[in-house]
């Protein structure tokens, strides 16, 4: 393709190429049915203007804690042991984006995110205008996320966490290329990034964006395998990290979540766990950095 966009998975192309050509519409309607709620779901799909609303799904202490800034966050063996995506306007997405993963280690989390204040009222009515492609910014800055720290789980304060990254050509040539310099939000696009993890070493990960229905979606998955020394911590497609990004005026609100199928030490599930809960909030929060910090 000479646009990055998103492709059809593997098991999806290949199965198309087998099927009679007569049967090939058919197929198609069905492969793309679980985007058309995503997709096309019509005004009511539009967030409301307040948390609380958009919120209504969760129970009423989790909802405060959102509202009141604090991050909501838990952890699980599987994603649908999870239960802060139940219920809302994206379940069946989020659901499908995670299926395909017998995960073996799960994590949540919803954050409110405060937009810096505008001067008047012209510049508040540019600023909400501008918020798709500074969502779409924010998120494809590949570059700044050199440097990201995240929470230890196992001791006080920070730790490495992603010692380099940026955005390569393609999987296969990796060669490194700046960061897109959007000026318009695409309805679909996916690029290849490279990130040097502090626990995994070197990996490569395909990053899709979706916009939809005043809704924002983006999920990061890995391209290449996951070590820790001999150990193998995930085969490729084994682990799966996404947002989803709600536009409230002055504000996001930020689901975050990650599932991971990946070997379980005896003794260690719960600092697993947290491990990776931690590093996908450090990526949220990456992200809500560059919302916040200004053009």
């Amino acid at each position: 393709m000479s646009r990055e966009g998103i492709a059809p998975p593997r098991e999806v192309a290949a199965e198309r190429r087998r099927l009679p050509s007569a049967s090939r519409s058919t197929f198609l309607l069905f492969a793309i049915l679980p985007w058309l709620g995503f997709a096309q779901a019509g005004p009511s799909a539009l967030p409301p203007q307040t948390a609380a609303d958009y919120l209504s799904f969760l129970g009423e202490e989790a909802r405060a804690s959102v509202i009141s800034g604090k991050p909501l966050s838990e952890t699980g063996a599987s994603f649908d042991a999870l239960s802060f995506w139940k219920g809302s306007p994206f379940a069946s997405d989020a659901l499908e984006l995670c299926a395909s993963i017998p995960a073996t280690l799960a994590a949540d989390s919803w954050t409110l995110v405060r937009l810096p204040p505008q001067e008047d009222r012209a510049n508040e009515d540019a600023a909400t205008a501008d918020l798709p492609l500074r969502i779409f910014r924010a998120f494809t800055a590949f570059s700044t996320m050199k440097g990201l720290k995240t929470k230890s789980a196992i001791f006080r304060g920070d730790e490495d966490f992603m010692l380099d990254s940026y955005r390569v050509d393609s999987e296969l040539t990796r060669r490194r290329i700046p960061d897109p310099e959007a000026e318009s939000v695409p309805a679909d696009a996916v690029f290849t990034l490279y990130g040097k993890d502090f626990l995994a070493g070197e990996v490569y990960y395909r990053l899709g964006f979706v916009s939809r229905a005043g809704i924002f979606r983006v999920s990061l998955e890995n391209l290449t395998p996951m070590y820790s020394l001999l150990l193998k911590l995930a085969n490729p497609g084994d682990l799966i990290t996404a947002f989803y990004i709600i536009p409230l005026g002055d504000s996001l609100l930020l689901y975050g979540l990650t599932v991971a199928k990946t070997p379980l030490v005896p003794g260690t599930v719960g600092l697993e766990r947290k491990m990776l809960a931690n590093r996908m909030i450090a990526i949220g929060k990456w992200f809500a950095g560059n919302m916040t910090k200004g053009d």
